[in-house]
């Protein structure tokens, strides 16, 4: 979809995409959401994405970041014979993880710092030592009024698991803060966040 391609990358039982997802359309080529202002992301209850700043340079580094309306449409927003993990992937992968490093936040992330947040991660970058090759970059997301936030400093990705009776569903967040990975954030499902398709 859209000319894209990924590489790809085997952990433990696992095969994953190596990068975020770019795409900004469905499986079967319908168009996701696109270009819109902030009070219409805010307010918006079909699925939506968006590039980092609306810039483009942002998106092909990054990815784009989707709401959680478009991760969990039926049109599928992975190529066919992917999907978007759910709380038992992530756990799965978290426990390989462990296996390896307690600090699973570090040995996912890119190496690269930059001070001006226009690189890769903003300094310090703890304990980033991306050994596992899952190469985590610091997309930031888009909150839920629409503004962009936290380039260089998070990477929030999206479980498909949703927080039954609230607006809120789960991500996994990555910081440059710390060398840990947090499984279980609960953030509102008309945030914008990253995408790693699972085979």
């Amino acid at each position: 979809i859209d000319g894209n391609t990924y590489e790809v990358i085997g952990l433990g039982t696992q095969v994953w995409f190596k990068q975020n997802l770019r795409t900004g359309k469905y499986r079967n080529g319908e168009v996701i959401g696109q270009n819109l202002s902030a009070s219409a992301w805010s307010s918006t209850t079909t699925g939506a994405c968006a590039e980092y700043s609306d810039s483009p340079v942002n998106g092909a580094k990054y990815g784009k970041l989707y709401n959680f309306h478009a991760v969990v449409d039926p049109r599928n927003v992975c190529p066919t014979g992917w999907r978007v993990p759910d709380m038992t992937d992530w756990q799965t992968l978290y426990g390989y993880l462990l296996g390896l490093s307690e600090y699973t936040g570090g040995i996912v992330k890119t190496t690269g710092t930059t001070a001006a947040g226009n690189g890769d991660w903003l300094a310090p970058n703890a304990l980033a030592t991306n050994s596992t090759g899952f190469s985590v970059l610091p997309a930031g997301s888009r909150n839920r009024t629409g503004d962009y936030v936290s380039l260089g400093s998070t990477s929030n990705i999206w479980h498909r698991t949703e927080q039954p009776g609230t607006t809120e569903a789960y991500s996994v967040k990555v910081y440059s803060s710390g060398g840990f990975m947090d499984l279980g954030v609960r953030i509102d499902r008309n945030q914008g966040a990253s995408v790693r398709c699972i085979r």
